[in-house]
């Protein structure tokens, strides 16, 4: 009677922690969509003119600021991929094995970073999710 006991927790335990799982994935990702959006904000509101002369330099500071929050919107949107890439794979019944290798993702990885589709070896070696919208692409990053 106990080993039933085991045998049904054991069924139940992978479906479990995938749901859980999935809920930290979207939770994240939304919380992704909502900074995306802000970022996406002008700097200055629509309408307002850039000032010249002497003031021109604080138009400076101001495309300074949107070319910070651009690469910081194009990160955001690079983490975007990659959680809907370990959403995909909780979907495919592959969440933990690495997309590049096939080997499983280390669990302090997973833990650490629920969305992580490479082993600590494949993204070191510059594996990424992307590239020009294939999701799961293996390629180098240009750094």
């Amino acid at each position: 009677m106990s080993g039933d006991s085991t045998h049904g927790s054991e069924a139940e335990h992978p479906q479990a922690g995938d749901a859980e799982v999935l809920a930290v994935l979207i939770a994240h990702r939304a919380e992704l969509a909502s900074e995306v959006a802000e970022l996406a904000e002008p700097v200055r509101a629509p309408g307002v003119q850039v000032p010249f002369g002497k003031r021109a330099g604080d138009h400076t500071g101001d495309a300074v600021l949107q070319m910070t929050r651009s690469v910081a919107a194009s990160e955001l949107h690079q983490l975007a991929l990659e959680i809907d890439r370990a959403i995909e794979k909780v979907a495919q019944g592959t969440y933990g094995l690495c997309d590049a290798c096939g080997t499983a993702i280390a669990a302090a990885r997973l833990e650490a970073l629920p969305w992580a589709v490479f082993c600590v070896s494949c993204k070191q070696s510059g594996a990424k999710v992307g590239g020009l919208g294939q999701v799961g692409q293996v390629g180098r990053i240009g750094r």
